[in-house]
Order: structure tokens, then C-alpha cells, then sequence
């Protein structure tokens, strides 16, 4: 059971990603309101919890903005996990709401493993809260704060394979475009 509801999770993460991606393809020509809208961040996630391993954290978002309120986008990353041995590339589908001068970003997608071949890891989703700083015109600072979870076997003590939900709280700084 919990293999075919692996499968059938990873089924719905390639579709939402997917439709994602679809949707940002033919928004650019839609209506004027809507303008492009990346950022770049770095991190550090604090595992917390039972099962909550720490990792060194960096995005890409390349997203669509619509009228300054909100955007919708894919974010790329990598999670570098120094107990672990390992590097994970993250693939998500992100979601911000601009308030004022802060954001609530919400996202959710996919990992693999970049030491293996890009095998399938689990699926991660999490959500942060920050605040932007205007630099000039163009560019402005990003500073959040929030939690992830990532899904991943792991090889215990045992030296058996489990297979674990890791939540960390993470801190990021960024430069948004």
C-alpha cells in the first residue's frame, strides 16, 4: 500500500509541475499586468525534531507576477546535507502573496538525488514568511524565515533503509528581480 501511494504522489507532483510550467509558457502573453519575477536565496535549514537533519539551502525562482499582489513560478534548488552525505536537487511549484513590503511564499515539488544518478528521493513541500527591502528600481533584498519538509530514506544504525519526513526551520537571505 504505502508503495502505490508513493507512485501515485509522485504522479501528482509531475502533473502539478508540469501544469506549472504550462501556465507560466502562455501567461507572458496574456495581459500587460502581469511582469517577470525571479530571485536567487541562500539558507540554512535547522533540522528539528526526531528526524529533522540540517542542510545548507539555494533557489532559483523564476516566476510570472501578477498585478503586485502575487506570484506563481517554479523554483529550482539544491539541498546539501553534510551528515547525510548528501546533495538533493529540489524541483518546486511556488506560490507568493505580497503584502505591504512582505511576502508569504508557499511551495511544493519534488527531489532527487544529484550523488545518485538523480534518483528519486520524496516529495518536499514548505513555507516561508519574510520581508523586502527595496535596493533600487530593480532589485530587492529578501529575508525569510520558515520550515521545510523533505520525504527520504535514510540508512539507519542497522543498516537498514528508512524512510523518514525531515523538518527543519529554515533562514534565508536573497536578491529578488
Amino acid at each position: 500500500m504505502i508503495f502505490e501511494s508513493h507512485f501515485l504522489l509522485k504522479a501528482i507532483m509531475y502533473k502539478l509541475l508540469s501544469a506549472i510550467l504550462f501556465f507560466l509558457f502562455f501567461s507572458f502573453t496574456e495581459t500587460k499586468a502581469q511582469e517577470y519575477n525571479g530571485a536567487l536565496s541562500v539558507g540554512y535549514n535547522f533540522g528539528v525534531g526526531y528526524n529533522g537533519e540540517s542542510s545548507f539551502s539555494a533557489d532559483m525562482y523564476n516566476g510570472i507576477k501578477f498585478q503586485d499582489t502575487y506570484s506563481v513560478g517554479v523554483n529550482f534548488g539544491t539541498r546539501i546535507y553534510s551528515e547525510l552525505d548528501g546533495i538533493l536537487i529540489p524541483i518546486q511549484a511556488d506560490f507568493r502573496w505580497y503584502f505591504l513590503n512582505n511576502f508569504w511564499q508557499f511551495n511544493v515539488g519534488y527531489s532527487f538525488d544529484a550523488k545518485h544518478q538523480m534518483n528519486d528521493v520524496g516529495i518536499i513541500f514548505g513555507s516561508k514568511i519574510g520581508t523586502r527591502v527595496k535596493l533600487n528600481d530593480h532589485l530587492k533584498c529578501l529575508v525569510g524565515v520558515g520550515f521545510e519538509t523533505q520525504n527520504m530514506d535514510v540508512i539507519t544504525s542497522e543498516l537498514k533503509i528508512d524512510n523518514i519526513n525531515s523538518t527543519a526551520i529554515n533562514i534565508s537571505l536573497g536578491i529578488e528581480i
